[in-house]
């Protein structure tokens, strides 16, 4: 998949600021260690600071929390000490549209000025010779639906004054919208490798506004999960980031489930301001910028037009399979693979290609499992090969496509070659989200035999290299239930039994072990090879439509 880059347009959505309204305060001297009860009262005017957002509204939830902060220590105070200074003040009140809260808790009384925090983090504190603020965003950031942003992320403060408690936001939202239900997580980095968040020294004037603020740790990134796992329902998000202008903009990078990361972005210049909303558009995860085949997707094998046949070594489209070093016939004695190996690219259509995959791993370490360019015929019988097959292990096909309609059949056709190797192989094609068959039950193994297995082929025996004249050509047709409007189409053929082996003319053998085949003169047993002996002049692997 390609990592794309988009330009968003940028729109800002000024939203209003908290009013907190001190209901009563039992302010009477309080005896030595004893603090007194506090009851708050808070509304909203369009502000970001909260958790939910009601069109352009914001209300209460009912476990929002604030801290009010009742002494004054420096930043080398314990943990201790800063917890013990941060008062926590939950909801005892919600109105019925949760539009207002009452807050209630217990403060010490004693300071000329009080400072109070949302959310309440027990490691903000006010400093004595400062007088700063100490808030903080964080960097792992959760949402719990579309539409709500965490309440843990967003700090504001407040300075308590005539008895009302007026919340400033430190930082503002960055707003996008995921189009696709595969988004696991995002991550928010600046273009400039400047802060996105961190921990700041706030300091208010004497009507409560913010008057200077200082970065004292930077943090780079942010990361956005579900709060309950998986992956996001489609919907809009949020950020709670640093305010300050992103010189050359920023990038999201989605994790997604069902592929690799998709990166996006902006190299404008994103301008983030306190209380308002940013917004940087729609996050579409479909594979995009998609160069579709045309069919037929041809990968020829053995001779070429001349006759002279195709050299692994310096032909691009080959060349990813035979350099494959992980499985190269030298070097693979001792070491456990899984996975795929070798890249076989279309010839005249390269964005289409075919790789062998590992169902298990090789536990042997005297028997060779490899990938050939061709054996010892050379090109009279493929460009490629493979040796030391086993259950499970199967040729993949990705074509990209376009515009690909429901109800399309396509056709695989294949020049299958092997002698004492594998017999029985499934055909297998995934449409939508559904690995679908095309194996039959009871097929045998040659015609009249009593070993069966359900299977789309099974492969003849193809009789001695250079003389057998047998059509090894096999041909399966797949319908495609589900339309796509840009992806890949994927194709597997896989080995169904290892240990049922074609070995002479309507013969097969039961009973082999594996998952590494017997040794052959030193190396693996089991070869597959694409290759018809019937047909030497004109062999390749064809995937057609044939309902146009």
């Amino acid at each position: 998949m390609k990592k794309t880059m988009y330009f968003w347009a940028l729109a800002a959505l000024v939203l209003g600021a908290v009013a907190c309204n001190k209901e009563n305060a039992q302010n009477e001297p309080a005896p030595a260690g004893e603090k007194i009860h506090l009851t708050v009262k808070a509304g909203f005017d369009e502000s970001v600071t909260k958790t939910y957002l009601d069109g352009k509204k914001v209300k209460w939830s009912s476990t929002d929390e604030i801290g009010i902060i009742d002494a004054l220590l420096e930043a080398t105070a314990t943990t201790a000490e800063k917890k013990a200074a941060v008062q926590k003040f939950t909801i005892s009140e919600l109105s019925a549209d949760n539009a207002t809260a009452t807050f209630e808790g217990e403060i010490a009384p004693g300071l000329d000025k009080y400072y109070a925090v949302y959310p309440f983090d027990a490691t903000d504190f006010v400093s004595a010779s400062e007088g700063y603020v100490r808030l903080g965003f964080l960097s792992s950031q959760k949402a719990s639906a579309p539409g709500t942003f965490d309440n843990t992320y967003n700090s504001s403060v407040a300075l308590l004054k005539d008895g009302e408690l007026q919340f400033k936001n430190l930082g503002g939202l960055l707003k996008f919208e995921l189009q696709d239900d595969n988004v696991q997580s995002v991550t928010l980095k600046a273009n400039d490798n400047g802060t996105i968040g961190g921990v700041y020294y706030v300091t208010l004037d004497d009507a409560g506004n913010i008057a200077s603020e200082t970065l004292a740790s930077a943090r780079t990134s942010m990361t956005l999960t579900p709060k309950a796992g998986g992956t996001f329902a489609p919907g809009v998000y949020y950020f709670c980031l640093s305010a300050r202008t992103y010189t050359g903009g920023i990038t999201l990078n989605c994790a997604l489930s069902d592929g690799p990361n998709k990166t996006v972005g902006t190299t404008e210049d994103v301008v983030v301001e306190r209380s308002k909303i940013t917004s940087v558009g729609k996050i579409s995860t479909v594979v995009s910028n998609v160069e579709p085949v045309t069919f037929p997707v041809v990968f020829p094998m053995g001779y070429d037009a001349t006759g002279a046949g195709y050299n692994a070594a310096t032909n691009e489209w080959v060349v990813d399979w035979s350099q494959d070093a992980a499985c190269v016939q030298s070097t693979r004695t001792s070491q456990l693979w899984t996975g795929h190996h070798g890249t076989l690219y279309s010839k005249d259509q390269r964005q289409a290609y075919m790789t062998w995959n590992w169902a298990d791993a090789i536990v042997a370490t005297t028997v060779k499992h490899f990938i050939e360019t061709s054996n010892s015929a050379g090109y009279k019988i493929s460009v490629v090969g493979v040796k030391g097959i086993w259950t499970g292990d199967y040729f993949e096909f990705v074509l990209p496509v376009k515009n690909f309609d429901a109800g399309t059949t396509l056709s695989l056709t294949m020049p299958i070659y092997t002698r004492n190797g594998p017999t029985f192989w499934e055909v297998k094609y995934l449409d939508g989200a559904t690995w679908k068959t095309t194996a039959t039950a009871n097929l045998p193994a040659y015609s009249g035999a009593e070993v069966t297995a359900t299977a789309t082929w099974a492969i003849p025996f193809g009789g001695a290299a250079a003389s057998a004249t047998i059509d090894t050509d096999q041909t399966v047709e797949m319908t495609f239930d589900n339309a796509i409007s840009e992806g890949e189409i994927k194709i597997r053929v896989i080995c169904v039994d290892g240990s049922i082996w074609s070995t002479g003319e309507n013969t097969v053998v039961t009973g082999k072990t594996g998952p590494s085949p017997a040794t052959q003169n030193g190396t693996a047993n089991a070869p597959f090879y694409f290759w018809n002996p019937g047909n030497r002049d004109n062999q390749a692997i064809t995937i057609d439509i044939v309902n146009i």
